[in-house]
């Protein structure tokens, strides 16, 4: 059968709006992308931890320095943190092989507790990404599970008896029936030389030596204290 040539020409012109369509498809497809694509240059993703002190530097910069500046970052002294470091050592904690002693790892840590800080923080402070912050974070805190039983000894059910004060006292008893001991803090006023006012200055506004102590009921016994600045 013939075809008209009226129907040739239309649907010529149906093809060429056809092929047509796609390409203007792409056209806009590359206008609304386009902005992205010119600033792609500026996604490339870069160091961020780029700061010439790096933690293990730090660290050692801590360790070497005055003895008080490593108790005002890690609120920790000096050879308590060695002391420290050593005794995690026996529990399993040791230098990675990518060069994070233990010292810095235990850092990480007190920075992390003692100063109530972001994982961002650390990351900053140490020049680490957040996961190898998270990680020695938690190895650190494991060795420190491990070293509980050798330093905390829970009452067992053949200790010693509930004490007298708190039998003897309806108030106290059942309610404290496992409790060992007691524990409070106190501020005591402290005098001390012009360049050491500022670290005894405590919250309240005078001089004081804080003092954190622990005693037994029936003998008003201390069992135990520690002192240290109103800081």
């Amino acid at each position: 059968m013939a075809i008209h040539p009226e129907s040739r020409i239309i649907r010529s012109k149906h093809c060429r709006l056809l092929a047509v369509v796609p390409a203007l498809a792409v056209q806009a497809t590359i206008l609304v992308f386009l902005p992205f694509l010119a600033n792609s240059s500026e996604s490339i993703p870069r160091p961020m931890r780029t700061s010439p002190l790096s933690g293990h530097q730090y660290i050692q910069e801590l360790l070497k320095s005055h003895p008080n500046r490593i108790q005002e970052v890690l609120r920790m002294k000096l050879e308590v943190f060695q002391f420290l470091c050593t005794e995690l050592k026996t529990k399993g904690l040791k230098d990675s092989r990518y060069g994070i002693t233990i010292e810095e790892q235990v850092a990480m840590f007190l920075f992390t507790v003692a100063r109530s800080a972001s994982n961002c923080d650390v990351q900053e402070r140490f020049q680490h990404s957040g996961e190898t912050v998270s990680r020695y974070f938690h190895d650190v805190l494991k060795a420190i599970n491990r070293l509980v039983p050798k330093y905390i000894k829970l009452p067992t059910s053949s200790g010693p008896n509930v004490s007298i004060a708190i039998t003897s006292n309806a108030k106290f008893y059942p309610f404290f029936s496992n409790c060992v001991g007691a524990l409070d803090g106190t501020h005591i006023h402290a005098k001390v030389p012009q360049a050491q006012v500022a670290t005894f200055q405590n919250h309240k506004g005078f001089l004081s030596q804080n003092v954190l102590a622990c005693w037994e009921f029936d003998t008003l016994t201390f069992t135990y204290y520690i002192l240290q600045v109103a800081c």
